[in-house]
């Protein structure tokens, strides 16, 4: 998973977004980049007084962790304790509001998947139309139907739409829920370029069979069925590089 991540931080990097080492041992580029929002991480609220704020102690934490972050390059934001804490959720997702829109963070990480946000950021980069419910897909549905988290999604799009803000993904599990694009497109893709019988075996008996883990308890997933889809992949590799090279 990481190297995939790390990959895709990497080529944001060399389109002038700031990038750091996994590590830190290292010193970063630039100012103030990337912003992780692990699990629980989430949702940007149009008011944070009205939501989070009741007491003058929230306010003071918040200004608190505001200013100790705002300078740094890196802020990892971790998960609470229950997914169930909604004044947590809103409390932290109110710190990224004020980490992107007074501090300057310009990329926003979630442990959510690698490839539906790289098809997100496709369609961004074309001007495609899209909505707040392709974002909140592109996270998952952990969070998709917390109304904590809800209105986190216009406020990340609006900026992603103008460039002020990256946005992507750092798991690289498949079979998530209303992830169509990872679960099911990306199959298409994939296979495009196999001829048949090849492609359809590749697609429908191998990737999207294990995508969607239809392996009956009479038949369970089996190292026949591993080889079968490291022969896919190897095929699908050969493939693209083939069409690469000839330009087709």
């Amino acid at each position: 998973m990481w190297d995939r991540a790390l990959g895709s931080i990497s080529q944001q990097c060399a389109q002038g977004h700031s990038c750091f080492t996994l590590s830190m041992r290292k010193p970063t580029y630039h100012r103030a980049a990337l912003t992780f929002l692990f699990l629980c991480l989430l949702a940007c609220l149009p008011s944070y007084t009205q939501a989070v704020s009741s007491t003058s102690e929230d306010e003071q934490a918040l200004s608190a962790a505001t200013q100790g972050l705002c300078r740094t390059q890196v802020a990892m934001l971790g998960e609470n304790a229950a997914h169930g804490d909604g004044h947590t959720v809103a409390f932290k997702v109110a710190l990224v509001e004020r980490l992107v829109d007074q501090c300057g963070f310009n990329s926003v990480f979630f442990e959510a998947s690698h490839d539906e946000f790289i098809h997100l950021n496709k369609r961004l980069r074309l001007g495609q139309a899209v909505t707040s419910e392709d974002l909140l897909s592109a996270v998952g549905g952990i969070w998709k139907f917390d109304r904590e988290f809800l209105p986190l999604a216009p406020f990340l799009l609006a900026r992603a739409q103008t460039g002020r803000v990256f946005l992507g993904g750092l798991d690289d599990q498949l079979g998530q829920l209303g992830q169509n694009y990872a679960n099911d497109e990306m199959v298409a893709e994939l296979t495009n370029l196999l001829p048949e019988p090849k492609r359809h075996r590749c697609s429908t008996a191998a990737l999207h069979k294990r995508i969607y883990y239809d392996y009956p308890e009479s038949a369970p997933y089996s190292k026949l069925d591993q080889s079968q889809i490291s022969s896919c992949l190897s095929d699908i590799r050969t493939a693209s590089t083939v069409d690469k090279a000839t330009g087709s």
